[in-house]
């Protein structure tokens, strides 16, 4: 089963930020997973919420902030004295410190679907980073899904979900989504509902998946893999 870390190692350092990321890959963890926003001036920052609040000491929507305004804040204090000065990464840096032969989950967020032009953003900087083949788009707006794939085939996609969808296989024939994984809270996982997508070749990824009962249940019953603030624990159980 491969092990994730959500948004890095994000028990151990600020989530989201390059330290974080870093600190997954060195446990040893098979992907890291991030968060993407687009800026009011057309950057791709690795943030989690709307607003820049909770993580930083400033404030604001993203989508209405620039990014110079966005990179003079400090997202390491809330978390801890010891990060203090840390940035909010941009896409391109995530690149070059997450290997290649770490899969890089990318969750694109998007608060105003009017701006489509974020998903063609990501594409580029996929690109200019040779990371085709080690990328994994997911999102909640299934939307992106659809237009990722009209862009470029060849992208690894996937479908996130908070709630319930009743008959998944269906949900996706009926809706045209080419997906790779699936990517549920853990809550809405079955042991059949992997097996039904396993069925049609895809793949289910659960989070937030941090303690070791929840992994080895997951386990039991065939999930490809666990996103997780805790790579090292869930790694230490992978390898028994």
């Amino acid at each position: 089963m491969l092990v994730i870390g959500h948004r890095g190692a994000s028990a151990y350092a600020p989530e989201n930020t390059l330290s974080a990321l870093k600190l997954a890959v060195e446990q040893g963890a098979n992907g890291v997973e991030i968060d993407v926003q687009l800026t009011k001036d057309g950057k791709l920052v690795v943030i989690h919420d709307w607003k820049v609040d909770r993580t930083t000491n400033g404030k604001g929507y993203i989508y209405q902030l620039d990014f110079d305004y966005i990179r003079s804040l400090d997202c390491g204090s809330w978390f801890s004295e010891e990060f203090k000065g840390e940035r909010v990464p941009t896409l391109k840096e995530v690149f070059e410190v997450v290997p290649k032969d770490v899969l890089l989950n990318i969750e694109i967020k998007e608060i105003e679907r009017g701006r489509a032009d974020i998903e063609k953003l990501v594409l580029k900087e996929i690109y200019e980073a040779d990371r085709l083949e080690s990328v994994v788009i997911s999102s909640f707006h299934h939307s992106i899904i659809q237009s990722l794939h009209k862009l470029e085939p060849k992208l690894k996609l996937a479908l996130l979900t908070a709630s319930e969808i009743l008959n998944l296989p269906k949900y996706l024939d009926d809706n045209g989504l080419v997906s790779y994984s699936y990517h549920p809270e853990i809550n809405l996982i079955t042991k059949n509902t992997v097996k039904e997508l396993e069925e049609k070749g895809i793949k289910t990824f659960v989070w937030t998946v941090n303690t070791v009962i929840d992994y080895q249940w997951l386990d039991s019953i065939g999930v490809h893999g666990v996103i997780t603030n805790y790579p090292d624990v869930m790694l230490k159980e992978n390898n028994k």
